[in-house]
């Protein structure tokens, strides 16, 4: 009986050093790396707005409250006056087209969703006096706040549409 024990625990022994010694010897092939990705960022294009002196652009977008105010929001738009170069984007809040007029934007979270204004002021803040601007596009980016490193500067400026668009991966 105890030779038949001795055997059995020093085949169990020799089964357990074989099975480590194959997992140890298995490697894995590193694939190359991927891209780093922007799976949590969200992009709300609208189209064909108008903006007037008192009446901004109104609208929603399906952010909760939470996410709203965890996050990083960024507004562009395009005007339709600026037809020589109908691939400028705007940052909003800024100057506009020849800086003759600036926008101003907020965020307001109503919980499961969220509303936003887009407002024109003049250059010197002062209650718009132009004709109507229309804005063939507008598009509201949403980064959640995980994306970014605290205390670290990015080496990016989020006033520059093109950069922001490459820096975050999102198509122009």
């Amino acid at each position: 009986m105890k030779t038949m024990k001795k055997t059995a625990l020093s085949l169990l022994g020799i089964s357990v050093l074989c099975t480590l010694m194959l997992v140890s010897a298995c490697k894995k092939e590193a694939g190359p790396a991927g891209k780093d990705g922007n799976a949590n960022v969200k992009v709300f294009m609208f189209y064909n707005k108008t903006l007037t002196a008192g009446n901004g652009v109104i609208d929603t977008i399906p952010i909760s409250t939470g996410a709203l105010d965890s996050s990083l929001a960024l507004m562009y738009y395009t005007d339709s006056a600026n037809t020589a170069n109908k691939g400028i984007w705007y940052s909003s809040p800024g100057l506009g087209r020849l800086g003759a007029y600036q926008t101003r934007n907020f965020f307001l979270g109503i919980g499961a969703s969220s509303s936003f204004t887009l407002s024109v002021f003049n250059p010197d803040g002062t209650s718009y006096s132009g004709s109507s601007l229309k804005l063939p596009q507008l598009k509201v980016v949403v980064v959640p706040a995980s994306s970014y490193i605290v205390g670290k500067k990015e080496d990016v400026d989020f006033s520059d549409y093109k950069a922001t668009m490459q820096y975050l991966g999102l198509p122009e």
